[in-house]
């Protein structure tokens, strides 16, 4: 495309305040994105703390709770995509895989936190009962 000889790309996806978004409004890569990047940050704190003989549960929280701020990041955003059994099958893999190294376990085990993608509902929902959607007058576009 060219505006007043300047020639400007278009490209499929863009990142504005650290969320993913595509050419047609969704969040499906962004979920992706936030997986791998929650995963990554898992195995890095997985590195100070051993698997055996490691420390108190205040520490596991602290861990958990940082790997789940990660994935909470905007999610009233794209809490839509959950809806997709691919996502919501992503995001059990990922929490599955925290809450083990989290926990010391090495099988299944429970441990009292809710699905994520339960979470991501729950808080898409207290963002819209908060921030009720306004009318597209009041933004001046209508």
């Amino acid at each position: 495309m060219n505006v007043e000889g300047h020639l400007l790309i278009t490209k499929q996806k863009i990142r504005y305040l650290g969320v993913q978004v595509d050419n047609c409004r969704r969040f499906g890569a962004h979920s992706e994105i936030v997986c791998g990047k929650a995963d990554a940050i898992m195995g890095a704190l997985r590195s100070l703390l051993p698997n055996v003989n490691g420390s108190t549960g205040s520490v596991r929280k602290l861990h958990y709770g940082t790997w789940e701020s990660v994935m909470l990041y905007a999610a009233p955003v794209w809490a839509k995509t959950i809806k997709k059994k691919k996502n919501r099958n992503t995001l059990k893999r990922v929490q599955r895989s925290a809450l083990m190294r989290s926990s010391t376990a090495y099988r299944t085990v429970f441990t009292g936190t809710l699905p994520i993608y339960y979470t991501i509902e729950l808080r898409a929902e207290k963002y819209t009962l908060r921030y009720p959607f306004k009318r597209r007058s009041d933004f001046g576009l209508l």
